[in-house]
């Protein structure tokens, strides 16, 4: 259990050209060795850091991991390895699994361990694949709320609600200003409540006032 330290720490502070072996490791051991890895609760730390450090030298590794990627993002580690996809592949690489994402946007957004690559998949996002994912959400119904009531769910509903285009916006707060008491009752459901009471004073303060 400690050995992926040392790894995580070379990796940090090496050059990939001076430690070939790590990736060599890992795809020596196969098809489907990337995604065994990403499920494992120490080799997920490895994968995680070198998507940060190494992205260019990790193209392969990235390529196979979009081959369950959706599957990854419902799993207990597989989903902080898809949260550093998200944040540090190649925009091709994103594209790719942010269009999955949008196709089954229902089971993702029900799962709780999938909330946090949707909400890592709104923040870094193109603004036309941030506007598809959204509208993948909102189109199901009642799954706006349910979102916002998870813990990490509500920072899905809160990227949306500030980084989202009027129409994608709009719809939000449409959706989410019919379960203003569900919001209350909830922890997390209660940052968004407050999100949206500040959206709506402005909506509603007369311009230059």
């Amino acid at each position: 259990p400690h050995a992926n330290h040392v790894l995580q720490q070379c990796i940090t502070v090496m050059r990939a050209t001076s430690c070939p072996f790590i990736v060599q490791e890992i795809t020596h051991r196969g098809t489907g060795a990337v995604c065994k890895a990403a499920r494992h609760a120490y080799a997920c730390r490895v994968l995680q850091r070198l998507l940060e450090h190494w992205p260019d030298d990790v193209a392969g590794l990235a390529d196979d991991l979009l081959s369950e990627g959706l599957l990854l993002c419902r799993h207990t580690f597989g989903n902080y390895v898809m949260q550093h996809l998200l944040e540090y592949g190649s925009d091709q690489q994103r594209a790719e699994l942010l269009q999955g994402m949008q196709k089954q946007a229902l089971a993702l957004g029900c799962d709780a361990r999938a909330a946090a690559p949707l909400s890592k998949a709104v923040l870094c996002a193109s603004d036309a694949d941030r506007a598809a994912l959204t509208q993948a959400l909102l189109a199901e119904k009642r799954l706006l709320i349910g979102l916002a009531c998870m813990r990490h769910g509500h920072v899905v509903v809160q990227g949306i609600l500030e980084l989202c285009n009027a129409p994608e916006r709009y719809e939000a707060i449409r959706q989410l200003t019919q379960d203003m008491d569900l919001l209350r009752q909830s922890r997390y459901g209660r940052i968004i409540f407050h999100s949206l009471s500040e959206l709506l004073q402005e909506a509603a303060a007369p311009a230059g006032g």
